[in-house]
C-alpha cells in the first residue's frame, strides 16, 4: 500500500476502550502490526523545562512531573516520551548545581528516561563545551536529535549521542524520531563553532525519506523552532510526517474541558490541543506543545492503520498538580529538590543591597524602553569593566550595553532588600562582561541601529545603556542583517543622536559626526560573538573574567568611594521611568529634530547646524520653528512653569532673540503659521478647558483665535493638513 493519509475521524472513548482490550491481548508480542489491525501510539511530551525544577504551591516541578509520567506510561500500552529542548537554563537553580558540583537537570532527565530529546537554544547558552559536560554527566544519556546542526567542529560533542534522527521500537513497531533546531540559533545563543544549517525543511525531509526508505512508517518530529507557528509553516514543506512536537514558544494548547494550572486562564489558551497543520500533499498533521516549566505533560494518542497511516487522534495537556493524586518521585525529591531548596533559601536570605525605589525589569519594558533596572545593570557593566581595564591593559570603557533579552526577572522588584537570588533572577545566564576597544564610529552607529531595529517586536536586542544618551526615531527604517553572513541588508535610519557622557557627539541629526573618534564599549560576550545580531564582527574583544550577574552584585556592594553603590540603590540615582538616557521621538513631533532634556537638559541637535548646542533649561518644552520668515527652522522654547515663550533666529548657543508671555502655566504649547504669512508663532491648548488659543504675533497679548476643540485631556498637534499654507490644530 502506498504510504499516505486518509480521511480522519475523531477517536471516541469507546473506541479507545475497545482498542485497549485488543492491545492487551497483543501486549508482549515482538511482531509488527498484522495486516488489517491498527496500532495506537501515545506520545508523552514536554518542552522548555528550563531548570524550573521546584513545585510552586503544589503545582509543577520535576518530582511531581516524574510521578505523572510514570502514571501515564503505566496507563498507555504503547508510548514514547520526548522533549522538544531547553531542559536547562542559566539561573539560581543552575548556579546551585554548579556550586554543588552536579547538574540537577541531568539527574531529572535521566530519571525520566526520555526516548529522544531535541536540542534547544538554551542548551548552547554556555557554549558547546558545557553541553558536552552536561551530556557526559549522564550514566545512560538519552538520545539527542537535531537534523540541522553540524557538530564536526567540536569533536568531543560530535562523539556524543547526538544524531539527526533515531528509531525507537514500541512493541515491535518502529517509530522514527527526528529533531530540528531554530536556524537563528547563532543570534540567540552561543553555539560557535557548531554550524547551524539553514535548510531545516530540506534536512528534515531527507531524514524522513531515509527512515521511510528503511521501512519506518511512523514519523515524529520534535523541534525547537521558537514558536509553534514555525512548525505549522514547516509542515507545509514536508511529506510523510505524522506528528510534530514543538518547543520554544511556550504556547498553551488546551481544549474546553482541559483542567488548567491555577496560573492559567481560558484567555491564555493559544489554540486547541492538538493544532492541525497541512503538509505539502494537503494531508493533516497534529502539532502539539506545552507551556514548559514542568507544568504540563502533553499526551497525544494517535491511531495508525497497518500501513502506518494516521487515521485519528485525540489528547490534551495534563496539568502537574499534587491535588490530582500525583505522587512525587522519591529519588528526585531526595537528590534534587531537597538540596536545591536549601541552596535557594541561602541565596534568598543573602542581602546584597537595599533599594529605595521599585526596579522595573518587566520583559516588555526592558525590551522597548529605558527602565531604572536597565540603567542599574548597564551601569554595573560599565563600572565592572572600568575597574578591570587598567589591569588588563585596556582603554577605559566609555559606553555599556545591556541587551533586554539578557534581563530575565520579568517583574518589578519592590523597594527594599535586594538578595543574591534577585541578582540571579535578573541576570541568570553565564554571560561575561566584555570590552571591545576602538569601535569605529560608523560601526558604533550600526550597533545602535541594531539595538533599536526591532523595538516594535519587543526583541531581546534592545539595549539598556550607560555612559551615553541616545535619541532614536521608531518610525525610521529598522536595520536588517543577514542571519548567516552578518552583512547589513538594509541600513538603519532610526538613530538620531548619540552623545557620550562627557558631552562628545558621535552621531547627530542621524549622521556620524565628521572626525568622531572610535568608542570603547562594554557588553556581554554573547553580544560580542554576534548574539542578537550585534555587528561587532571581527573586532577584538576581551572578557574581564566576571559574569554579568557577578558584575551587578559587585557594583551593588562596592563602597561608594570606589564608584560602587555601597549597598544603597537611591531613588535619586535610579528614578522610576529612568533618566532620559534613551528618548524615542513621539509620532506627533517627528518633524522636530530638537529635543530638550538630552544629556542633562537643554541640548539641541538640529539638521544643518554646525554641531550640538545648548539653549534653555531642563524642563523646557522644545520646538523648532521659522520665527523670522527666512526659511530656516531654529529653536523655540515654552517654559511651562511661567507660560513664557523664548525663540532664537539662529542655530547656536545664545540668549533669546524674542520672548513673550503666552498662556497659563500647565498649558500645552503649539507651534504653527496660523495666518499663512510664512512666520511661525505659538499657541496653546488648555486641557482643563478643551480649548485652543492661537496668536499670530510674537508678543504678549490676547489670542487672535480661540475655540473649543476636543475633550479635556486630549493631546494636541499642529500641521498644514490641507496644503493651503496655513497650519491648524489636530488632536
Amino acid at each position: 500500500m502506498t504510504r499516505g493519509h486518509i480521511l480522519l475521524r475523531p477517536i471516541t472513548w469507546l473506541m479507545v476502550l475497545a482498542l485497549a482490550m485488543v492491545l492487551a491481548v497483543q501486549a508482549g508480542t515482538a511482531s509488527a502490526v498484522p495486516d488489517g489491525e491498527t496500532f495506537t501510539l501515545t506520545v508523552l511530551h514536554n518542552n522548555d523545562g528550563e531548570s524550573d525544577l521546584l513545585a510552586s504551591e503544589g503545582e509543577g516541578g520535576a518530582a511531581l512531573f516524574k510521578g505523572l509520567v510514570d502514571a501515564r506510561r503505566a496507563a498507555a500500552t504503547n508510548s514514547i516520551l520526548v522533549s522538544s529542548g531547553d531542559n536547562f537554563l542559566a539561573g539560581p537553580e543552575w548556579e546551585a548545581g554548579i556550586d554543588a558540583g552536579v547538574f540537577y537537570d541531568a539527574i531529572v532527565l535521566e530519571a525520566l528516561g526520555y526516548d529522544a530529546i531535541s536540542l534547544g537554544n538554551h542548551d548552547f547558552d554556555f557554549g558547546p563545551d558545557i553541553l558536552n559536560d552536561f551530556i557526559d554527566s549522564f550514566t545512560n544519556p538519552p538520545t539527542y536529535v537535531s537534523a540541522n546542526v553540524d557538530l564536526s567542529p567540536v569533536p568531543a560533542l560530535d562523539a556524543q549521542d547526538i544524531v539527526p534522527s533515531t528509531v525507537v521500537s514500541v512493541n515491535g513497531e518502529s517509530v522514527g524520531i527526528i529533531g530540528a533546531i531554530t536556524p537563528v540559533l547563532a543570534t540567540i545563543s552561543s553555539p560557535d563553532p557548531v554550524i547551524i544549517q539553514q535548510d531545516v525543511a530540506g534536512l528534515v525531509q531527507a531524514q524522513i525519506d531515509a527512515l521511510t526508505g528503511q521501512g519506518v512508517e511512523i514519523i515524529v518530529l520534535i523541534s525547537h523552532l521558537q514558536g509553534i507557528d514555525e512548525d505549522i509553516e514547516l509542515a507545509s514543506q514536508l511529506t510523510d510526517i505524522d506528528i510534530m512536537v514543538a518547543g520554544g514558544g511556550d504556547e498553551l494548547l488546551a481544549n474546553e474541558t482541559t483542567p488548567l494550572l491555577s496560573t492559567d486562564a481560558a484567555e491564555d489558551i493559544f489554540g486547541p490541543y492538538p493544532l492541525i497543520a497541512t503538509d505539502a500533499n494537503q494531508n493533516e498533521v497534529p502539532v502539539v506543545t506545552t507551556t514548559g516549566s514542568y507544568g504540563y505533560l502533553g499526551e497525544l494518542t494517535v491511531e495508525f492503520n497497518d500501513a502506518g497511516v494516521a487515521t485519528s487522534w485525540m489528547g490534551e495537556p495534563i496539568r502537574v498538580v499534587a491535588a490530582d493524586g500525583i505522587t512525587p518521585d522519591a529519588n528526585i525529591e531526595t537528590n534534587v529538590i531537597t538540596p536545591l531548596e536549601a541552596a535557594l533559601e541561602a541565596f534568598g536570605t543573602e542581602v546584597v543591597a537595599t533599594s529605595q525605589v521599585d526596579l522595573n525589569g518587566v520583559r516588555a519594558d526592558v525590551r522597548t524602553k529605558e527602565t531604572n533596572q536597565g540603567n542599574l545593570i548597564a551601569d554595573a557593566f560599565l563600572w565592572e569593566a572600568s575597574q578591570a581595564a587598567s589591569g588588563l591593559g585596556l582603554d577605559a570603557p566609555q559606553v555599556a550595553f545591556a541587551n533586554g533579552g539578557g534581563i530575565r526577572n520579568d517583574s518589578v522588584i519592590p523597594a527594599g532588600d535586594i538578595t543574591q537570588l534577585d541578582t540571579f533572577d535578573m541576570l541568570p545566564f553565564l554571560n561575561f562582561v566584555t570590552v571591545v576597544e576602538d569601535v569605529p564610529p560608523a560601526q558604533f552607529k550600526e550597533i545602535l541601529e541594531n539595538a533599536v531595529s526591532r523595538v516594535e517586536f519587543t526583541d531581546g536586542r534592545f539595549a539598556q545603556i550607560a555612559g551615553m544618551s541616545l535619541v532614536y526615531d521608531p518610525n525610521g527604517t529598522g536595520m536588517e542583517i543577514d542571519v548567516e553572513t552578518g552583512d547589513v541588508l538594509q541600513a538603519g535610519s532610526r538613530v538620531m543622536s548619540a552623545i557620550l557622557g562627557d558631552g562628545t557627539a558621535v552621531i547627530q541629526a542621524g549622521q556620524v559626526v565628521p572626525g568622531a573618534a572610535p568608542v570603547t564599549i562594554v557588553l556581554v560576550d554573547f553580544l560580542a560573538r554576534g548574539g542578537d545580531q550585534y555587528p561587532v564582527r571581527d573586532l577584538d574583544f576581551t572578557l574581564v573574567g566576571t559574569t554579568y550577574q557577578q558584575a551587578l552584585a559587585n557594583y551593588l556592594t562596592a563602597p561608594a568611594a570606589n564608584g560602587g553603590l555601597g549597598g544603597i540603590v537611591s531613588a535619586d540615582q535610579y528614578p522610576v521611568g529612568g533618566e532620559d538616557r534613551i528618548i524615542a521621538l513621539e509620532p506627533n513631533v517627528n518633524d522636530y529634530a530638537a529635543l530638550g532634556g538630552v544629556n542633562g537638559g537643554g541640548q539641541w541637535l538640529v539638521p544643518g547646524a554646525d554641531g550640538p548646542f545648548f539653549y534653555g533649561d531642563p524642563g523646557d518644552t522644545p520646538f523648532l520653528g521659522d520665527w523670522n520668515g527666512d526659511g530656516t527652522q531654529t529653536p523655540g522654547l515654552y517654559r511651562p512653569s511661567t507660560g513664557f515663550a523664548y525663540v532664537r533666529d539662529t542655530n547656536d548657543f545664545g540668549v533669546a532673540d524674542r520672548d513673550w508671555f503666552m498662556g497659563n502655566p500647565g498649558d500645552i504649547p503649539l507651534v504653527g503659521d496660523w495666518d499663512g504669512d510664512g512666520v511661525d508663532s505659538f499657541g496653546v491648548y488648555r486641557p482643563s478647558e478643551g480649548k485652543v488659543y492661537l496668536r499670530n504675533a510674537q508678543t504678549t497679548g490676547f489670542a487672535d483665535v480661540e475655540y473649543y476643540f476636543g475633550n479635556p485631556g486630549d493631546a494636541p498637534f499642529s500641521g498644514d493638513f490641507d496644503g493651503d499654507g496655513i497650519d491648524t490644530v489636530g488632536l
